[in-house]
């Protein structure tokens, strides 16, 4: 018997353009000026290539990956044994949830990770690196509704 593994990817090029992916297993990737990725569910990645550019994963309790490589750019992923990575100077990234990694290749970067057993690493020149386990005990699963508030709240400043 044969199992097939079906992969969503939605890819956008452009100033201000948008990816957002819903499934399990599935990439968004947005390149250019401000634009934004999002990806949704187990084991999904979401990656975003630009100036000002913002990624996300909402891996709702289980392992995503968010990427962001442009200047200034910034990403978040929330769920368990989630990854947070940034490359890129000036670049923000964090992490949410238990078990989560995040990490700043760059110089003047800041990384935050939040959630029991979480990790925030910051590799470059001047930068920054937050870890904060004071609240947030156990298990922190996110609703899909509350992605795009996330969203929102996290990336778009």
């Amino acid at each position: 018997m044969t199992t097939m593994t079906y992969i969503l990817t939605q890819e956008c090029n452009g100033s201000a353009c948008v990816a957002n992916c819903t499934g399990n297993n599935t990439r968004a990737k947005a390149s250019g000026f401000e634009s934004v990725a999002w990806s949704s569910n187990p084991g999904s990645v979401s990656q975003c290539f630009g100036i000002f550019c913002k990624s996300g994963c909402d891996g709702v309790g289980t392992a995503c990956t968010s990427s962001c490589f442009g200047q200034i750019c910034r990403n978040a992923c929330f769920g368990v044994k989630c990854v947070s990575n940034c490359t890129g100077e000036g670049c923000e990234t964090v992490c949410r949830g238990r078990e989560c990694t995040s990490t700043c290749h760059s110089d003047n970067c800041i990384a935050y990770c939040k959630g029991p057993n979480c990790t925030a690493t910051c590799l470059g020149h001047k930068c920054s690196s937050f870890r904060d386990i004071s609240r947030d005990p156990g298990d922190v699963t996110i609703a899909p509704s509350e992605s795009e508030n996330r969203q929102e709240a996290i990336l778009i400043h």
